[in-house]
C-alpha cells in the first residue's frame, strides 16, 4: 500500500483524488488548510490565497479560518472514508486549558486520527508544546508539526545563496 503521509484538502476534491490515483496512492494522511491556492484564476487570487497561507505561517489567523478549514477537512472525509485519514489543527498560542478542549472537540469528538499540521511562526517552535501535551495525554495521539519557516527577504538584489543563472551543477 502507498500512503501519502502529508497532504491538505484541495478544492476541487476530484482533481486531488485523480492525482493521487495517478501516483497510485490508496490512503492519504489529510490537513485542514487555510490557504487554497489552486482556487487562483488569476495572479491576484493566487496572491491573495498565498497572502493567507503566509499570515497563518506567521501566526495570524483568526477561529473563523480554523472553523472553516475543518469543515472542508470533514466534507472530504465524509466522501471518501476510504481514502482519506484525517488530522484535525488547533490554534497555536493559546492556554494548555483552552488547547486541550479544541483537541477534545475538534480532533477526538470528529473521530480523527491525529492532530496537525501544527505550524508555529517563526523562532517560536514553544507554541506547539501545548498541543502536544494534549495529543500526548490521548494515550499518544499521533502529531503532526512542521518546522519554523523563516521570513522571506523581500530585495531586488540576487540571494547570495543562489547560483547565477549560467552556472551549471556538474553531479
Amino acid at each position: 500500500m502507498i500512503l501519502d503521509a502529508h497532504s491538505h484538502v484541495h478544492d476541487p476534491l476530484d482533481t486531488h483524488l485523480a492525482a493521487l490515483d495517478a501516483a497510485g496512492v490508496e490512503r492519504t494522511v489529510l490537513f485542514p488548510t487555510r490557504a487554497h491556492p489552486e482556487r487562483a484564476t488569476d495572479l491576484d487570487s493566487l496572491q491573495r490565497e498565498m497572502g493567507l497561507l503566509e499570515r497563518a505561517l506567521a501566526g495570524g489567523s483568526g477561529d473563523d479560518g480554523f472553523a472553516l478549514a475543518l469543515r472542508e477537512l470533514d466534507l472530504a472525509l465524509a466522501a471518501h472514508p476510504d481514502r482519506f485519514l484525517g488530522f484535525g489543527s488547533v490554534p497555536l498560542g493559546r492556554p494548555d486549558a483552552e488547547t486541550a478542549a479544541r483537541v477534545e472537540r475538534d480532533v477526538i469528538g470528529r473521530g480523527l486520527y491525529g492532530i496537525g499540521e501544527l505550524t508555529p511562526p517563526p523562532d517560536r517552535a514553544d507554541l506547539v508544546e501545548p498541543a502536544l501535551r494534549a495529543a500526548h495525554d490521548h494515550t499518544g495521539l499521533p502529531s503532526s508539526s512542521t518546522a519554523p519557516h523563516p521570513r522571506p527577504r523581500r530585495t531586488s538584489a540576487p540571494s547570495p545563496t543562489w547560483p547565477p543563472a549560467t552556472r551549471r551543477c556538474r553531479w
